[in-house]
């Protein structure tokens, strides 16, 4: 699938170094001419995968979100997020918790996967 994509998005792309973390056989669709300008969606979640890793985001695969309440810290009214968490057998391993059911405190919590996100319906509007 590969989506037209307006000039402000391609602008965004570009301030996102875009035409330097991108093939080229991949850039020459999305920044030649306006007209043309489309970006396939696996081009599109490498790009923003690589600027989160470049940010120090923690990416854990075989680990898969229960629910989360709101804790706010006493001390400062910053709030950050309990999260519960499931970890499989492989992941487990590898970040030293117990397969299963945990508990993990995170500053932010997103939510990137879809209209129907687990995380927003699991949050009080």
């Amino acid at each position: 699938n590969r989506p037209h994509v307006s000039i402000f998005l391609r602008n965004d792309l570009d301030r996102l170094n875009g035409k330097d973390y991108m093939s080229s056989k991949m850039c020459y669709p999305i920044f030649t001419q306006a007209d043309t300008t489309s970006i396939g969606i696996d081009e599109l979640q490498l790009l923003l995968l690589k600027n989160a890793l470049l940010l120090g985001v923690d990416f854990r695969l075989g680990v898969g979100f229960e629910d989360a309440e709101v804790i706010i810290d006493s001390k400062n009214s910053k709030p950050r997020w309990k999260c519960k968490v499931s970890y499989d057998e492989k992941a487990a391993a590898k970040y030293n918790v117990e397969a299963g059911i945990c508990f993990q405190t995170f500053d932010v919590l997103m939510g990137c996967d879809g209209a129907r996100s687990r995380v927003r319906e699991s949050q009080p509007q």
